[in-house]
Formats: C-alpha cells, structure tokens, sequence
C-alpha cells in the first residue's frame, strides 16, 4: 500500500522555498548570475538533488534492518513522529547511531554539492551557455560547497527549532 506523507512534503516544499531563495541570491553573489538565471540554476540544482535524495532514501530502505533502523527511521523521516525519542538517543550517546548520522551527514552534504555541480555542468551543456564553465571546475566546487555549508546550516537552525519547541515544557507546549 502506497501511503502518501503530505507533512513530509509540505515540510520539504517549505525547506525547498527558503532554500532556493537563499541559494539564488548566493548564486548571483557568489557566481554573478543574471537575477533569472541564479534563480533557475538554484531550482533546477535543489529539485535533483531533493528527488535523488528521496530515491536513495527508498533504495536504502531494505538495508535499515541490519543497522537497527528498520522502524525509527522511516518513521522518523514520513511521519516525522518520533523525533524527540531519536533525539534522546543521539543525547544519550548511543554510538552506533551517532556514527550512522555522522556519516549519513557528510554523504549527503557532498553527495549534494557533486550532485549539484553536475546539474549545472549539464544544464550549461544542454542550454549552449558558457557562465558557470570559465569559472572552472575548482572554484566552481569551491562556491558550492560555501553555498550548500549556508544552506544545510538555515535547514539545522530550522529543524533544531522545530526539535527544541517540540520538547516538554518548550514555549506554547
């Protein structure tokens, strides 16, 4: 049965917005992009990488038993219960999930920027434009990792709020 996680989607489509915007006035001062074409660029970049993250999630979902994620996880990510319980463990120092999130950060931050650079190498292939290619290669790698650092840090204030207003006793709760 196909079960549809509209918060999940909801949540990502607002991540989405804020990130674009961010990642599009970064591109037009980081890489001076006309003001359409960093738009363009940080939508077309953010939407790959956003369905390739998703399809990895799916793919990678036989293997979470043998790291004892089978449940947390998923349910984690869909529903988006179970937070605060994942939260605590990674507070009480349980080692092997601490690892898998580390690693599971590093991947899919430069999982992302090479994603992402291959995206708007292939973009400038197929639209004949010349923009992004007398960077070159290195500086180019150089803006999107600075690009994508500012980003994944707005997405780790948003959902370290979220998780710290989720908690008992937080304001309104």
């Amino acid at each position: 049965m196909l079960v549809l996680p509209i918060p999940t989607v909801i949540f990502q489509l607002l991540f989405l917005f804020f990130i674009v915007r961010l990642e599009s006035w970064l591109y037009r001062t980081r890489l001076f992009l006309e003001p359409a074409d960093s738009s363009f660029y940080a939508r077309a970049a953010n939407l790959t990488s956003t369905l390739a993250g998703w399809l990895i999630f799916f793919l990678c979902l036989p293997f979470l038993p043998v790291l004892g994620l089978q449940e947390q996880l998923p349910n984690f990510i869909l529903t988006g219960a179970g937070l605060l319980e994942f939260g605590n463990q990674l507070a009480l120092g349980d080692a092997n999930l601490i690892s898998w999130v580390i690693v599971a950060v590093l991947l899919t931050f430069f999982g992302t920027v090479f994603l992402e650079q291959w995206t708007l190498l292939g973009l400038e292939w197929f639209l004949r434009r010349e923009q992004l290619k007398a960077l070159g290669a290195r500086q180019l790698t150089e803006h999107l990792l600075f690009i994508n650092a500012c980003s994944y840090s707005v997405v780790t204030v948003l959902v370290l709020l979220g998780f710290l207003l989720r908690q008992p006793g937080a304001v309104g709760g």
